[in-house]
């Protein structure tokens, strides 16, 4: 089952449930939009490539810096999907 799927599920049984049975859908639902990899914002070209890594964005979740070696943000843990151009 893919994680989407997953999710909307989820969000489907929690409609149904209250109290601690809620909170635990709700904090697996969290969990799984941050597996979910979103694209990075605003894409830039490092002005020293052969100094730092040459491409670097922001988190499309916490709006925090990123560079092209980041599979997940290091601040907030969002998976991140860099475009196959870089």
């Amino acid at each position: 089952m893919k994680l989407r799927t997953v999710h909307k599920t989820i969000r489907k049984m929690m409609s149904g449930t209250e109290g601690p049975e809620r909170s635990a859908l709700r904090t697996a639902c969290a969990c799984i939009e941050k597996s979910i990899p979103k694209k990075v914002m605003r894409i830039e070209i490092s002005e020293e490539p052969e100094r730092y890594n040459p491409f670097y964005g922001n988190c499309p979740t916490c709006k925090k810096m990123v560079t092209c070696m980041d599979f997940y943000c290091p601040s907030c843990g969002q998976r991140i999907k860099w475009d196959e151009k870089r």
